[in-house]
Parts: structure tokens; sequence; C-alpha cells
């Protein structure tokens, strides 16, 4: 039995209004964390493997488009657009509740900010945290 496809996305212009960046110099900017453009799909499938066995693969994913990381808008300070892609595999005893999992999260080892910090006046650059890499995750409930 597979559940129906989730699929989502969204576009958005949003700019912040005569934000003042220098004394005196006023401009519209993107907010921070903002894309244009986001995207997510989750497709899922489920089937007996038995009685009382059952199965289930699923994978999601999704994509942002180029966003900066604060509102200041330097090109120091901005993400590329990157896909994520998670996958998940799963096998569940009904009668006596027990449920194994395996999963891999970002799959394609995908790099990403998610703070930064402008250092670009004392360094020439951007410091901050950035996402995990691929990770792979084995669960029993």
């Amino acid at each position: 039995m597979s559940t129906p496809p989730n699929v989502s996305g969204g576009y958005t212009n949003a700019l912040a209004k005569q934000v003042t960046y220098s004394p005196g110099l006023t401009d519209d900017r993107r907010p921070a964390f903002s894309p244009r453009w986001q995207a997510s799909a989750l497709l899922r499938y489920e089937w007996d493997l038995t009685g009382s066995l059952r199965a289930g693969l699923q994978s999601d994913g999704s994509y942002r488009s180029t966003y900066f990381t604060q509102l200041s808008n330097r090109a120091v300070l901005k993400q590329s657009g990157y896909p994520l892609i998670n996958l998940r595999a799963s096998l569940a005893q009904q009668e006596w509740g027990w449920e194994l999992e395996a999963a891999v999260k970002n799959l394609s080892n995908e790099r990403y900010a998610t703070s930064q910090f402008d250092t670009a006046v004392e360094f020439g650059n951007a410091t901050g945290s950035y996402s995990e890499g691929r990770m792979f995750e084995i669960a029993v409930a």
C-alpha cells in the first residue's frame, strides 16, 4: 500500500526596505535565510511481507535556492542553492510491536550554512556553522 506523494513548493520575493548598511547609505535587502524558491517531496511505499510483518521504503527531498545568511547581503554571506535527499527503510512486526529502521540523511553530503558571521572587514571572509554531512541511522523501537 503506497501513500499518495506529498509535494510542495514556494516562491517568495521578500525585501527589507531601506536598510541602512553604511552611514548615509540605504538600500533594499533580501531577508536572511529567505530563498526565492523552495520545494519538497515525500514518497512512501509499504507492503505486507507476512501476516504480521510489514516493510516500508521512503524517500524525501527538498531544495532551497540561493539565499543570504545575513541582512547585509554581502557576497561572502551568500549560500548557493542545494538539494537534500533522505532515504529510509523499515521493517515492523505488528504482533509484537517492534520496528527496525535504517536511514541515510543528506544522501549527497551537501554542506550549507546554518549561521554565519560577517568577518570580511577583519579577515576577508565569513565564519559560522554548517550542516552535518551525510549521516547513517539505525533505530529499533
